[in-house]
């Protein structure tokens, strides 16, 4: 069967489950290093990099990868792999990327935009449910309170006042 193999299913289904480990050798590193630097000869609108994954869950992200690569590409950069609120917000301040992308803290937090904002925890995902087809895991994921503390505690002073002025 096509796109099969004999053991797991469809091929791209276990790719995703099962990240493969892959340490690039100083050959293929310098080849990458070669093509990212030729991509400065090109109109290339950003280059998305997914750096190494951390090396514990929670981890931080790998800046030094990120970084290398910066050193040879000129252009838009986006960093992917593992960056949360605080360590996407410091590769871009210290001019390592240009943005950010948070593939797997989207699915888990598709309210991610407003954790970040309002400084909330965020959500696990569940690996196991990623690339099924199903629906559990992409819509089933709790949603954050929409407002922050200080706004609610506002809201709660202002909804009081008004049942005391209605008596």
């Amino acid at each position: 069967m096509r796109g099969h193999d004999h053991f797991h299913g469809p091929v791209h289904q276990r790719r995703c489950r099962e990240p493969q480990r892959f340490t690039a050798d100083d050959r293929t590193l310098a080849d990458y290093d070669a093509l990212m630097a030729e991509l400065n000869g090109h109109p290339v609108a950003y280059l998305h990099l997914r750096g190494p994954a951390p090396t514990s869950p929670g981890g931080t992200p790998d800046f030094d990868a990120i970084a290398r690569c910066r050193r040879r590409f000129d252009g838009p950069l986006i960093a992917n792999h593992g960056f949360d609120r605080e360590s996407g917000n410091a590769v871009i301040e210290a001019g390592t990327a240009d943005a950010v992308s948070s593939a797997t803290h989207f699915i888990a937090n598709p309210d991610l935009v407003s954790r970040f904002a309002l400084g909330r925890d965020l959500a696990v995902g569940d690996p196991a449910t990623y690339y099924t087809g199903a629906a559990g895991g992409y819509v089933d994921y709790p949603v954050s309170g929409w407002r922050d503390s200080a706004a609610q505690g506002v809201g709660e002073a202002a909804a009081a006042r008004d049942r005391s002025s209605c008596s």
